[in-house]
């Protein structure tokens, strides 16, 4: 059976309806948070080659672009056969599929005409990115999430995506001059802080929850969780972000008596044993980001000490990647994982280890909603699409959705360099 082709009408409903067909995440460009119809219809798009006539409009090109498609569902069918059955012709109609409904994300609802993507990013963000997702689904349990249209610095959330660039880096050089002024080694980089704020709630601030980008709660919205405890630890840290980003995230968290609750505040926020924090007001966008910078840095420096008590290699010593990964895991369960749990999220091979650990917890935990790989591989061939990924009870399992959206962040896209900071963007001259 063929994947679904939905008809093509610009409305967010049906954006959205493309989104769960893809998996679940379209390019967040196509997305806004007013769902508006559009007042003129739109052009009726059927076939992946008229999708592609809507961006390309040269003969050439769109049959190149064809030709590479198939080169890349080939190597897919080839990668895919290691896990079971992969027919390729059902694999190439697969892949087609998912490029098509890339491809329709990226139709604006309000105008006749699609965003201008170039050659270049359908190859990349489209062909390419699609088949890293099918292979790293299958392998691995987890699709990775598609962060490509949050750092684009176009259309509706452009003004916030150049926020979300500037406060970062802000925050980046400000941590790290911290950390070299008292002689530890471990810095962070603009993609570890950027990565973590979209994963951790930021992407629905830039999407369907624009409304309420400055009164957003630091834990319910953005996964602050131990703010209270990292403001304790850090205290000085923040002062100096505060001054240095224009914001006052200090001034969201207060402090108490045991027992007694000060005028004027909402939730008690976890803090350390003993000490009584409170949420004196939400937070803007801006104090989100920074909130995520000084607490992945204490999270980063506790993985740090951990990985030194235990005798394993320096966490300044390692890859990018496995300090991402190594540094998330901590952040999402305050457990270090093993180095083979760490060496199989990098490799995208957890599929059988998550899936033993789900049905091995099942007595007490929600079964997650996934298969094996070869049975992931069946069901998606039979019907071209990816399962529901709802947050989950396990860190690998967390963790693996944002560390695929970093690696193709890295591997499809030009937003950062080899060091994790961000490139200077096209119009910077």
């Amino acid at each position: 059976m063929p994947p679904l082709r939905p008809m093509l009408v610009l409305t967010g409903s049906c954006l959205l309806l493309v989104a769960c067909l893809a998996g679940g995440d379209a390019d967040p460009s196509a997305l806004s948070a007013e769902l508006e119809p559009t007042p003129e219809p739109a052009p009726r798009v059927e076939t992946l080659e008229e999708a592609l006539g809507l961006f390309i409009g040269d003969a050439a090109l769109e049959a190149g672009l064809l030709l590479e498609l198939d080169a890349e569902a080939q190597a897919l069918a080839e990668r895919l056969a290691a896990h079971g059955p992969a027919d390729p012709e059902r694999v190439r109609a697969m892949l087609r599929g998912q490029v098509e409904q890339r491809l329709l994300s990226w139709v604006a609802r309000d105008r006749q005409q699609p965003f201008p993507v170039d050659a270049e990013r359908i190859r990349r963000q489209a062909i390419q990115w699609e088949a890293f997702r099918l292979a790293s689904y299958v392998s691995s349990g987890v699709f990775p999430k598609t962060y490509f249209g949050f750092f684009d610095q176009a259309w509706d959330t452009a003004e916030h995506e150049r926020t979300l660039r500037d406060t970062v880096i802000c925050t980046r050089g400000i941590v790290n001059a911290w950390q070299a002024e008292r002689g530890r080694p471990v810095r962070v980089t603009d993609a570890e802080i950027a990565v973590t704020f979209i994963a951790e709630g930021g992407a629905l601030l830039l999407t369907t929850e624009q409304r309420r980008m400055d009164a957003l709660h630091p834990v319910m919205d953005v996964g602050l969780d131990d703010l209270a405890s990292g403001l304790g630890d850090y205290g000085g840290l923040l002062a100096s972000l505060d001054v240095g980003c224009g914001t006052d995230l200090q001034g969201t968290v207060v402090y108490s008596e045991p027992e007694v609750r000060p005028a004027g505040v909402s939730d008690r926020l976890a803090a350390p044993e003993g000490q009584w924090a409170w949420l004196a007001r939400d937070a803007t966008f801006r104090e989100g980001i920074v909130g995520t910078a000084l607490m992945w840095i204490w999270e980063k420096e506790i993985a740090a000490r951990k990985l030194t008590a235990a005798g394993r290699a320096p966490m300044h010593s390692r890859g990018l990647d496995e300090q991402m990964v190594l540094g998330s895991l901590v952040y999402n369960s305050g457990i270090l994982h093993s180095e083979s749990t760490a060496q199989s999220i990098l490799r995208f091979d957890t599929g059988a280890r998550i899936h033993g650990d789900s049905e091995r917890n099942a007595h007490r935990r929600p079964r997650l909603n996934l298969l094996p790989p070869s049975g992931l591989l069946a069901e998606l061939l039979s019907d071209g699409r990816y399962r529901d990924q709802p947050t989950s009870w396990l860190a690998a399992y967390h963790v693996l959705q944002r560390y695929g959206a970093w690696d193709g962040l890295r591997r499809f896209a030009d937003v950062f360099d080899e060091g994790g900071m961000f490139v200077e963007p096209p119009s910077a001259g």
